[in-house]
């Protein structure tokens, strides 16, 4: 509370650093309304001039902030409002944009689909630390009919993510380009697959995606025909 906007470098630092603290304590207290508070502050102590190091640190700070919101679907006025302000303090900084594109969404308006894509961009550009934050929005985009761009995003959050990733996120990749392929994009998801190493870890949804293209599937053991058959069964209730 003593230290002001014009105090040297390092008290500044030393606030931030702090407030850094006081977000993670406030959400482990499930004190929403406070953490929101520490939004306005935290850019008060950083200027246009100091090192990067310390304004990534208070981005990610802010990002912090509005992730802990979105996770609990607390004011995501507010969410949005601190991940804007993460980005314009780090435009580098891929975790904060992703947020943001997933803060938008929030808004279910389709006026937001050029902005959001827009952050995806900025995500996926940028130094993005988890990929899997980027699903939601890009749904909402393939919703909106927008699945070129989607699969085009979503192919470069696979690459971005590696192996780590696809393993992780695998439920969702698969939900993802089952969507894909009911809509009529299933050339576009089997070069997807090809392209993101995927069609080992989701050996069933490769197999059932050639067989929509007509293709000539080689022997298979057993096990596999019958996923493969599952997944034909999810093409066709997700296209009904």
């Amino acid at each position: 509370r003593y230290v002001h906007g014009n105090d040297p470098l390092e008290m500044r630092r030393t606030v931030v650093h702090a407030l850094a603290r006081e977000v993670i304590l406030l959400r482990g207290l499930e004190r929403f309304d406070a953490l929101t508070g520490i939004a306005p502050r935290a850019p008060d102590h950083v200027h246009p001039d100091d090192p990067p190091d310390l304004r990534h640190y208070a981005s990610n700070l802010l990002a912090a902030v509005g992730s802990f919101l979105l996770l609990y679907d607390k004011k995501l006025r507010e969410a949005e409002a601190a991940l804007r302000t993460a980005v314009d303090l780090d435009p580098g900084n891929g975790q904060a944009w992703g947020l943001l594109a997933r803060a938008i969404v929030h808004r279910d308006d389709d006026a937001c689909l050029p902005e959001v894509a827009a952050c995806i961009r900025r995500a996926v550009e940028a130094d993005l630390e988890d990929p899997a934050i980027l699903f939601s929005p890009l749904i909402l985009l393939a919703n909106r009919g927008a699945w070129a761009e989607a699969l085009g995003w979503f192919e470069q959050a696979l690459r971005a993510g590696g192996d780590d990733f696809r393993e992780n996120a695998r439920s969702d990749a698969t939900d993802f380009l089952v969507r894909a392929a009911a809509a009529g994009h299933a050339r576009r998801v089997r070069q997807v697959m090809e392209n993101a190493n995927l069609t080992e870890q989701l050996e069933p949804l490769w197999h059932a995606v050639r067989a929509e293209l007509g293709e000539d599937l080689e022997p298979l053991p057993a096990e596999i025909m019958a996923a493969v058959a599952d997944v034909r069964e999810r093409f066709a209730a997700a296209g009904a």
